[in-house]
């Protein structure tokens, strides 16, 4: 179901998404005018069932012309929840560098810790992004389902756009698949879950 109420400089948009096996999950939007931009707020409800999902956040899609990354936090290589090492700074590289190339595709290019990014064209116009609390960051060529769906990583298509997701949450990259499962503490609980995030243009 969706639903959206106005008033005044606030829009409020309600979801509620199914999984393939028809669980729902709530997700609330607070969308509301700022200065030279927005503010966004996101709640998300997972239910009880749902005990060990894989992340919690939005994606969203933009120009491919903003193929520029600059964000501050844990850098500059690709990190996890459970596996933070790199230094506190600001990093810079395009969105396609972002891309980690794995030979079987999967989620790729993701930092955690990040308090602010931007998304720039050749000319240094885009988009910066303040986070109230840090969150997981990524920006890349590709479409998940993109990635999920191909055999190899020469086979995946790069959609054009520049591919965003802000997770407030991500499990570990543990999966008992091969080698140990991550620690408890990195699994995902069903709950609440709420941030927010600004963005204006420059």
């Amino acid at each position: 179901s969706f639903s959206t109420k106005q008033s005044g400089n606030k829009t409020t948009i309600t979801n509620t998404w199914k999984t393939g096996s028809g669980i729902a999950m709530k997700h609330i939007q607070i969308v509301e005018s700022v200065v030279d931009g927005l503010r966004v707020t996101e709640k998300v409800v997972l239910p009880k069932v749902l005990s060990d999902v894989a992340r919690v956040g939005i994606n969203f899609e933009l120009n491919g012309e903003l193929d520029q990354f600059t964000f501050f936090g844990p850098g500059p290589h690709e990190t996890a929840s459970d596996r933070r090492i790199g230094k506190i700074h600001r990093w810079s590289s395009s969105v396609a560098d972002q891309a980690t190339g794995y030979i079987r595709p999967q989620e790729q290019g993701s930092h955690v810790g990040v308090r602010w990014f931007t998304l720039s064209n050749r000319t240094n116009h885009g988009l910066y992004f303040q986070c109230d609390k840090p969150l997981m960051v990524t920006a890349t060529p590709y479409r998940s389902t993109d990635l999920a769906d191909s055999t190899h990583n020469v086979f995946v298509p790069k959609g054009g756009n520049t591919v965003v997701t802000l997770d407030i949450v991500q499990r570990g990259v543990g999966t008992a698949s091969c080698g140990p499962d991550t620690l408890s503490k990195y699994i995902i609980k069903p709950g609440t879950y709420t941030w927010s995030w600004n963005v204006i243009s420059f």
